[in-house]
């Protein structure tokens, strides 16, 4: 037998499965042509190989048929289980009915199934793609963020820049005012010297070598210059006196008492409390600590503490902050009479430091220091703060020192949470968390909440940067917390008077 007819009757064999069986599987028609192909190819095949074929399809015919019994089986379950809903048999279907809506099923759940599989993907590109877009709307975010805060320094800068060269130019011009009236004094002195006629004076009775009887002419044209001069000091040092109140508003002024004469014979002055920690410091009270003083034109007397150390002494303390123990977001009445304790955290009151700071030149001292313990200062001629009925607006001149300039604008008035007098839209107390001279929110913060350790988080509210600790801009920033702040005044004459 060659293996062309082995073949041909191997496809004669099949072609009698298939009749016999109706169909075989894909797989199964596979194995078939490979069989086949492998009998065209080999044209030398033997009868066994042939054999051997022979029982792989009988094995297959066999399992086929196992499949086939199967098969029946379940279709007669089904035409069972229609038989029990329909027993008449009006509804009844065939078995090809039935495998043909069963493939009609089967194919629109895949179809169903591949549209879910599409929407599903769609759905999660459009999750990627929002994802995509959220961080970069968020990296947008944190760039405008940090843009603001570079503008807003870029602005600290230059308002600090204008606010320097308005004090520089307010010095100038106090300095040539105070040159003009020196000039003219001195011209005035001129002319009075120009115009003074000594005269002679005679004295009766001169013993010496001249006769008894005869007057004696003595030239005191030298002694009643110095006369003059004696007495124009003295008067200079009652008009600089006088000068102290002469910028000070006329409400604020006191009206002059009546001269009282004084006893006829006091055996010891009358002790008399001094009138800052300046006078306290030229009365020998050189020692730091609390002292009572009672400020010319106030009605009563008060407790502060005096720094008798710091650049020469003569300092009363006006603030100090430097544990956290006192609360400092207090309101307006608060901040009016003072709280804490001298000395500790402590604020003296706003109607003590206005009482204080009337008496005359004031020059004003903020002392800082940071959690590493570096500090600067920063110096304010010129420093005064008005009463009640003007909301304590402060008044300041020029600035020295080496914190930088950070210190409200001239003009800015007191405000606390529950009193508003600042010049913001917002409402600058409330978001500070203190009571203070704000003006647009302010570049300093000294009444602040006390945060341990220097660095705070801030918060961003949708339109601003909000930071409420101890700061002071131009040094650290505005979100750094200072360990230790104080405010304190002298006279601005202290050095030439002591």
């Amino acid at each position: 037998m060659s293996c062309n007819k082995g073949s041909r009757c191997l496809l004669a064999w099949s072609l009698m499965l298939v009749l016999t069986y109706g169909t075989i599987s894909k797989a199964q028609t596979d194995d078939l042509e490979t069989t086949a192909d492998a009998g065209t190819q080999d044209e030398s095949c033997s009868c066994q190989e042939l054999s051997a074929k022979i029982k792989q399809l009988e094995d297959l015919v066999e399992r086929l048929h196992d499949q086939d019994i199967q098969l029946s089986t379940e279709i007669a379950k089904m035409y069972q289980q229609l038989a029990e809903f329909d027993p008449t048999g009006v509804n009844a279907v065939s078995s090809s009915q039935v495998q043909n809506d069963e493939s009609a099923d089967i194919k629109q759940a895949t179809v169903k199934v591949g549209q879910l599989e599409k929407a599903l993907q769609g759905q999660a590109s459009m999750i990627r793609k929002i994802q995509i877009v959220q961080k970069d709307e968020e990296r947008k975010g944190r760039h405008v963020r940090k843009r603001i805060k570079q503008l807003i320094q870029n602005d600290t800068v230059i308002d600090q820049r204008i606010r320097r060269h308005a004090a520089e130019v307010y010095t100038l011009d106090h300095r040539m005012q105070t040159l003009e009236g020196q000039v003219t004094q001195i011209e005035n002195e001129v002319i009075t010297i120009n115009n003074f006629q000594p005269q002679p004076i005679t004295k009766p009775g001169f013993i010496g070598d001249n006769s008894i009887g005869q007057e004696n002419t003595v030239d005191t044209h030298g002694s009643q210059i110095e006369l003059y001069h004696a007495a124009l000091e003295g008067w200079e040092e009652i008009k600089d006196e006088e000068d102290i109140f002469t910028e000070l508003p006329k409400e604020d002024m006191e009206e002059e008492e009546p001269f009282e004469e004084p006893p006829t014979a006091p055996t010891q002055p009358p002790t008399k409390l001094p009138k800052d920690c300046a006078d306290a410091y030229h009365q020998g009270l050189s020692d730091s600590g609390m002292y009572e003083i009672h400020p010319q034109g106030s009605n009563h007397s008060f407790h502060v503490y005096c720094d008798q150390e710091d650049e020469g002494g003569g300092w009363t303390l006006l603030q100090r902050r430097w544990d956290g123990s006192e609360s400092f977001y207090r309101g307006w009445k608060a901040y009016k009479e003072g709280f804490g304790h001298l000395e500790g955290e402590h604020w003296l009151g706003n109607d003590k430091i206005s009482a204080l700071t009337k008496q005359g030149q004031y020059l004003m001292r903020v002392t800082l220091e940071d959690w590493s313990n570096s500090t600067r200062y920063a110096e304010y001629s010129q420093f005064y703060v008005e009463n009640e009925d003007k909301m304590y607006r402060v008044r300041v001149g020029s600035y020295y020192g080496n914190a930088g300039d950070s210190f409200p604008n001239s003009g800015s008035r007191f405000s606390t949470y529950d009193s508003d007098y600042d010049a913001s839209m917002y409402h600058c107390a409330e978001l500070r968390k203190a009571g203070w001279w704000y003006w647009d929110c302010t570049h300093a913060n000294l009444n602040g909440i006390y945060y341990h350790g220097g660095d705070y988080e801030g918060g961003w509210n949708g339109h601003y940067y909000v930071y409420d600790g101890i700061t002071w801009l131009s040094w650290k920033g505005y979100f750094y917390s200072l360990m230790s702040v104080t405010l304190k005044v002298r006279p601005e004459d202290f050095a030439d008077r002591f």
